[in-house]
């Protein structure tokens, strides 16, 4: 068990070394193979490379994950799509790239020479990416590339709306990022290409659908 190590984001100032210096320090660990628990917009998350497998399969034995189920995956930016996905339709990506960071969850199909299982053992057609509006992480998954993420919960519970929320016990997890506390945690608006050429959105979140029809007049939605 590594060192435990905590960072405070209300303690860190953007571009100073402090703050450089804990990006670094977060995303070492991290690619060394390390599940973090890590704010996003207005919840906490469990978070580690995508493409380390003990480390993926960690976070769903932390939340008690059923069989074949997927963790998303996190990007730092639109560019990272290209090398993630194959068949990727202009649709998708003029959303991400009027919505990213933000909360805007794409379905995409992965590319062929990815070589991660995300949980679901590679059965799944798609899987779930976006930008994240938390700068801090962003920062730290440019160094490290695509994370994983799932809710820093048992599957099925309410967000972690703060670290002293979260399901992991210490002896589990030794890397933490405290954002503070959340008080109004907003799921993200989940969109796909449900046939080509037709983008559907498949739940309505912090994007509402007018504001995706401004992007794309033709979304259809479930809901």
């Amino acid at each position: 068990m590594s060192e435990l190590l905590l960072i405070n984001l209300a303690e860190l100032e953007p571009g100073t070394s402090d703050y450089l210096e804990a990006v670094s320090a977060v995303a070492t660990r991290v690619s060394a193979g390390e599940v973090a628990i890590a704010p996003l917009e207005s919840s906490y998350v469990f978070l580690c490379d995508a493409f380390n497998q003990d480390a993926v399969s960690k976070i769903h034995q932390l939340r008690g994950d059923l069989p074949g189920t997927a963790c998303q995956v996190a990007i730092a930016s639109e560019a990272t799509l290209q090398g993630i996905t194959q068949q990727l339709p202009e649709s998708l990506r003029a959303l991400a790239q009027a919505f990213w960071p933000g909360l805007l969850t794409l379905m995409v199909r992965p590319n062929s020479a990815l070589h991660w299982d995300l949980g679901d053992g590679g059965a799944l057609p798609t899987f779930a990416v976006r930008v994240p509006d938390q700068a801090f992480l962003r920062e730290v998954i440019a160094k490290v590339g695509p994370v994983a993420i799932a809710s820093a919960t048992m599957s099925g519970q309410p967000p972690s709306l703060s670290l002293a929320q979260t399901s992991a016990l210490p002896s589990e997890i030794s890397l933490y990022i405290d954002g503070g506390e959340f008080t109004n945690p907003v799921p993200s608006t989940v969109v796909v290409e449900s046939a080509p050429g037709f983008v559907h959105c498949t739940r309505i979140g912090a994007i509402s659908l007018e504001e995706l029809r401004k992007v794309l007049p033709a979304i259809g939605a479930s809901n």
